[in-house]
């Protein structure tokens, strides 16, 4: 009794991606509305008896009705069983898209709470959504599929969904997880991931679960960094932020990083802006750096010890002083 499912999560369909650039929020609405359809293609090619979708297959906040019209043709273009599972965004929110059209058959959508048996080739499956409270008995079924947080059976293998993002290890390389666990990553988590991955699934009884992992098509970017700590001013640091975007390719993410100098402006203080709107740039894991308190009684110590050190608003004063810093230069400079 084997079964081979193609596992997916996180399609994002119509998703808004406020936090990245404009043009990459599209492009990755795009590559979602592929991958629907080239999902389809590998389920054929690769004859599996299922197609699993664990979470994200939309964003119900966003997703327009025409989009659900669309996925149900495609679905119903599925010749094997479809399971549809919410995440637990989709289920709190107690708005099923899907409730806007008639599905065929062969579509098993999963309540929030929900806990749903399907038939699936020569075997069973369990499924139970994020808002489940407890694992059911799991008798004679060959996987539990679920988006409960770290659902997990005990007496059969469990396929839910992980939680990779763009500026991590690819999901797909993600170590250490419980036996017997399959976790499949997010097609679309946002730029910088790489090339999304499906997962086949072949379930046995009594056996351990085998996962083959399948690359698809779409190349949604990769992650290149930038140490703020290399540089000690702000025409240093512009100049390796155009450097470094000019050379990403579509989609790719540029995430600055590190300790931020005296002299240092990082947004929104910095009147900077990227020369292209298909890289996203993420400033994150600041580290501002005050300079030592002078001793001497002058306009410029003066500044550093009424802003510096440690206490509330730290970014704040750290900025106020480093605006503070680059006037005086000016001024000297100038006189």
């Amino acid at each position: 009794m084997t079964v081979r499912l193609l596992a997916v999560s996180g399609l994002n369909l119509d998703r808004a991606w406020p936090e990245e650039a404009p043009d990459v929020g599209k492009a990755l609405r795009d590559a979602s509305a592929g991958l629907l359809l080239e999902l389809v293609q590998r389920t054929l090619d690769l004859q599996v008896d299922a197609l699993a979708v664990l979470g994200g297959l939309w964003d119900p906040g966003t997703v327009r009705s025409s989009t659900v019209d669309d996925v149900r043709a495609v679905l119903e273009a599925v010749p094997v069983p479809v399971v549809v599972l919410p995440d637990a965004s989709e289920a709190e929110t107690g708005f099923r898209p899907h409730t806007l059209t008639t599905w065929p058959g062969t579509v098993h959508w999963v309540g929030g709470g929900a806990t749903v048996e399907v038939e699936v080739g020569t075997g069973r499956v369990v499924t139970q959504g994020p808002l489940g409270y407890a694992v059911p008995p799991l008798d004679d079924v060959l996987a539990l599929l679920t988006t409960r947080a770290d659902g997990a059976s005990a007496s059969c293998p469990t396929v839910r969904p992980s939680a990779g993002r763009s500026d991590e290890p690819h999901p797909g390389e993600q170590p250490d997880r419980p036996a017997g666990v399959v976790e499949v990553p997010p097609l679309v988590a946002g730029s910088g991931t790489g090339r999304p991955v499906a997962c086949v699934v072949t379930l046995d009884a009594g056996a351990d679960p085998h996962v083959e992992q399948v690359e698809l098509s779409p190349d949604l970017g990769t992650v290149r960094t930038l140490d703020l700590g290399e540089h000690a001013d702000v025409t240093s640091l512009t100049s390796a932020l155009d450097d470094r975007v000019a050379a990403c390719a579509p989609l790719d993410r540029v995430v600055v990083t590190g300790r931020v100098g005296p002299r240092v402006l990082v947004p929104p203080a910095l009147s900077w802006e990227p020369s292209r709107t298909d890289v996203t740039i993420v400033w994150r894991d600041l580290e501002h750096v005050f300079p030592e308190v002078p001793t001497e009684r002058t306009v410029r110590a003066e500044l550093i010890r009424r802003l510096a050190g440690p206490g509330p608003d730290l970014a704040r004063r750290h900025q106020a002083l480093a605006l503070g810093l680059a006037s005086l230069d000016s001024e000297e400079a100038t006189a």
